[in-house]
């Protein structure tokens, strides 16, 4: 995976691109996940939230008679919302629920789908064929469509509808690939060894097909988490993501749409940054990540930073 004795974190510590995205993403990671036990107010709480602190601009925008905090000694840095909600916080605790969405997503989408596409490339026939047919139906329709449907089905719930209804249009891409893969696979060699030695099927793909398979699954399953961060932002903007008690970036983004045009930016510009800073952070990781990985392109990389 290196030559020369180069490790992969050096390269990415030289990477004038990724090596920035890294910083920026692992910041948002921790604030994500740290958010409950950093955040100055549980925005999520009402019994913390003050009337008569709504709608303060960001702490350099104050004027002199404006004052920047309240009783308890919260400093409103980024400004608060119309229900007094310290945007600090709200966006700590949003960058937390979308990176819970996009990651359970992602490992339950790509547990399914591998399966399925592995099932399907090794079994072949009829169970191939009906796997592969549901596999063209869903794609044969946008992912937010789908999405739409089955929320509007499905109006009761948490963050847990959202993940399912995601879940079941993000699983194609694992499937049709593990399948493609699985296919060259299970003519080498070492399958029909397997098969000759009396190995159950199941075993052959689990336990030998499985881990040569997992390369590309892996680079999908990184592409799939800043998608699924964005699908889900849509469908909060809409106000049919995830549930108001338990806000993501993009329903902050939609709480503030309203108040975009009478002055009050703070409320949807700065969660809207950091949904782009997420996105834009993960984006760039994973194309430095497949350079890096393929041999091919991070020879010709190589040649291109030597020419410079």
């Amino acid at each position: 995976m290196a030559r020369g004795g180069d490790s992969l974190l050096r390269r990415l510590l030289r990477d004038r691109a990724a090596f920035p995205a890294a910083i920026v993403l692992s910041v948002m990671l921790f604030a994500g996940i740290c958010a409950p036990w950093i955040v100055p107010q549980d925005s999520n709480d009402p019994g913390e939230l003050e009337l008569w602190d709504s709608l303060r601009p960001p702490i350099w925008s104050l004027s002199d008679d404006d004052e920047p905090q309240r009783a308890e000694g919260i400093v409103y840095l980024l400004g608060t919302d119309d229900q007094g909600r310290d945007m600090l916080s709200a966006i700590l605790l949003g960058l937390r629920v979308s990176l819970l969405v996009g990651f359970s997503v992602v490992a339950i989408s790509s547990v399914t789908g591998t399966t399925l596409g592995i099932i399907a490339g090794y079994v072949g026939g009829r169970v191939e064929m009906i796997i592969m047919r549901i596999a063209d139906i869903t794609l044969s329709f946008p992912s937010i469509l789908v999405a739409l449907f089955i929320l509007s089905l499905w109006k009761e719930g948490g963050l847990e509808r959202v993940i399912i209804a995601i879940c079941s249009v993000r699983w194609v891409a694992y499937a049709r690939t593990s399948r493609g893969c699985t296919l060259s696979e299970k003519e080498k060699d070492y399958v029909t060894a397997a098969r000759a030695l009396g190995q159950r099927p199941i075993k052959i793909m689990f336990r030998h097909i499985f881990p040569n398979v997992l390369s590309p699954l892996a680079i999908i399953a990184a592409v799939e988490i800043a998608m699924v961060i964005m699908l889900e932002a849509t469908l909060s903007f809409l106000g049919v993501g995830t549930p108001i008690t338990e806000p993501s970036l993009g329903m902050l983004i939609k709480n503030g749409y309203e108040d975009l045009l009478s002055g009050n930016w703070w409320i949807t510009v700065f969660p809207g940054l950091a949904l782009v800073a997420l996105v834009f952070s993960i984006n760039v990781l994973v194309d430095w990540l497949r350079d890096t990985l393929n041999p091919h392109l991070a020879a010709a990389a190589g040649a291109r930073q030597r020419a410079e």
